[in-house]
C-alpha cells in the first residue's frame, strides 16, 4: 500500500477471509489500535491473543528508568585536590577509584538486569549477581521482572497465571515503587490480561506474532529465493535514485574526472490512457551502464 492501512482496510482483508470459509478459533496481533474491535465484529467467537513478546517489551521500556533511579543511590567518588595525593590520602584515593569503578561496571551492564533468566548464561549469572552486590536497590526491580517473565513463561494454566498476576499487583515492596506504577498499571488491566492469556486457552497455541514476523521479514529480503525483489528501503524513487548513485560512484572508471558532475536521469513515466502512471521508470541501459 502507498499509506499505512486503515480500519476500513482490515476490516475488508478479514471479511475476504472469512468468505473464503476462514473462521479462527484464536487470532495473535500485536498492541495496534486497529484490530480489537474488528475481530470482535467479524470473528465473534475467536479468541483475541496479544502478542507477548510486544506486551514484554512495553513493560521493559516502562521499567527502564528504574535502573537509572537505582543506578542515583551509588555513591559518587569525590574528586580531591590536584597533584600527587599523600602517603595518608593515598587509601581515600583508592575507595573514590573503586567507586569509579563500580558505577561503571553497573552502568556497562545495564541490560542484565532486564534480560530472561531462563536465556542467562553462567557468565552472566555471575555478572548479574555481582551487579545486585554493588547497587542492591536493583534488586526488587530484578524481582519485579522475573515475576512478569514468570507468568507467561512457566504458567500452565489461567488460574496459575492469575495467582501470579495477583501477587505482584498486591506486593507492598512493589506498589511502595513510584517508578513501577506504569507497568503494574498494564497489568493491573484484567481485560488486558485476558488477551495476553489467551493461548492458554488451546495445547499449542501461539503467544507470540514473532514467528510470522521473521518469516515475513526473510521472505522480503531473501535475495537468493527472489520470493520478493523490491526491499522496504529501495521501493521509492528518491532511494533507488540515491542508491544508482552510490553504485555509479563506487563503480566509475578510472578514466572519468574526478571533477565531472555525473547525473543518473529519470526516464519520464508514460502512461496510457485509463491506466495510473508507474512510480519510477528506468531506461534498461541506463540502469546497466550505471551498475
Amino acid at each position: 500500500m502507498d499509506r499505512d492501512p486503515t480500519k476500513d482496510d482490515i476490516e475488508a482483508i478479514l471479511r475476504d477471509l472469512k468468505e473464503e470459509g476462514f473462521e479462527p478459533l484464536i487470532v495473535n496481533t500485536d498492541g495496534s489500535p486497529l484490530y480489537p474491535g474488528l475481530i470482535e465484529k467479524v470473528w465473534s467467537n475467536a479468541r483475541h491473543q496479544r502478542c507477548i513478546f510486544h506486551f514484554i517489551k512495553q513493560i521493559l521500556k516502562l521499567l527502564f528508568p528504574a535502573f537509572w533511579e537505582a543506578y542515583q543511590t551509588m555513591p559518587l567518588p569525590v574528586k580531591g585536590p590536584k597533584g600527587r595525593p599523600l602517603n595518608k590520602d593515598k587509601k581515600r584515593v583508592e575507595r573514590e577509584k573503586e567507586k569509579k569503578k563500580n558505577r561503571e561496571i553497573v552502568r556497562k551492564a545495564r541490560w542484565l538486569p532486564f534480560k530472561n533468566p531462563e536465556n542467562l548464561s553462567e557468565t552472566e549469572k555471575e555478572h548479574l549477581s555481582n551487579i545486585l552486590e554493588l547497587c542492591p536497590v536493583l534488586q526488587p526491580l530484578r524481582e519485579l521482572i522475573c515475576a512478569i517473565l514468570s507468568i507467561f513463561g512457566s504458567s500452565t494454566t489461567l488460574q496459575e497465571a492469575e495467582e501470579k498476576r495477583l501477587a505482584i499487583c498486591s506486593s507492598s515492596l512493589f506498589q511502595s515503587k513510584e517508578v513501577f506504577s506504569k507497568a503494574l498499571k498494564k497489568l493491573e488491566d484484567k481485560e488486558l490480561f485476558e488477551k495476553l492469556t489467551a493461548y492458554l486457552h488451546f495445547e499449542n497455541a501461539v503467544k507470540t506474532t514473532n514467528h510470522v514476523e521473521g518469516k515475513n521479514r526473510s521472505y522480503r529480503l531473501s535475495c537468493q529465493h527472489q520470493c520478493q525483489k523490491v526491499r522496504y528501503r529501495f521501493r521509492c524513487e528518491s532511494s533507488i535514485h540515491a542508491l544508482l548513485i552510490h553504485l555509479h560512484y563506487r563503480k566509475r572508471p578510472s578514466s572519468v574526472s574526478s571533477h565531472t558532475p555525473i547525473r543518473v536521469r529519470l526516464r519520464k513515466p508514460v502512461s496510457l490512457p485509463g491506466e495510473s502512471p508507474p512510480s519510477l521508470g528506468l531506461c534498461e541501459e541506463e540502469v546497466k551502464q550505471v551498475a
